[in-house]
């Protein structure tokens, strides 16, 4: 708005005391998003075979899988926190605070490069989590044999069953469940 402390004298008069305008900004100069992953995987597999009075064989096994994947981004832009901190006005001795200086503001001017305070940094970036563990497991046994003899052979079946589950459990920090990260907003 044209009360903004950090808007030079000649837009102030350009836009008037009513008016506004749009500033884009590539924020360089917080310095880029920073991202770190770790993934683990563990897994076992058993099983075993054997016979039954020889014309009969069966087959099992177990196998468990388990990923752990965490990600995070720091340095993230939170969207309501930049635009709150843009938001400044200038207090009768000068001094420049945020309009509402709820949750901690930190006023954060835009306009050229690094014009800001590293509270006003701190202010409007932020980490989000996500965090996963995705698991697996597997259960299969099968039994096959002679049932009788047969003018051409034995007349032979085979049965089996498998059973499968696949787990996913997802977390996200509370900004990110909010979509308030300019980026990156896991969810649960």
């Amino acid at each position: 708005t044209s009360d903004n402390p950090y808007l030079p004298g000649a837009v102030r008069a350009v836009i008037g005391p009513d008016g506004s305008i749009n500033v884009g900004k590539a924020f360089n100069d917080l310095g880029n998003a920073l991202g770190r992953s770790k993934t683990s995987t563990f897994r076992i597999v058993g099983g075993a075979k054997g016979d039954i009075g020889g014309k009969w064989h069966w087959n099992a096994y177990y196998q468990h899988g388990q990923t752990k994947y965490d990600q995070q981004l720091s340095n993230n832009i939170i969207r309501a926190n930049l635009l709150n901190a843009f938001d400044a006005v200038a207090l009768p001795d000068g001094t420049i605070v945020c309009r509402d200086p709820s949750n901690g503001c930190a006023p954060y001017n835009p306009l050229g490069r690094g014009n800001f305070t590293q509270a006003a940094a701190d202010f409007v970036t932020g980490t989000a989590h996500q965090n996963k563990v995705i698991k697996q497991d597997v259960f299969s046994a099968d039994l096959s044999g002679d049932l009788f003899e047969l003018p051409g052979g034995p007349l032979s079946v085979a049965v089996g069953a498998e059973h499968r589950r696949d787990a996913l459990n997802a977390t996200a920090d509370p900004l990110s469940l909010a979509g308030a990260f300019y980026t990156f907003n896991g969810a649960n």
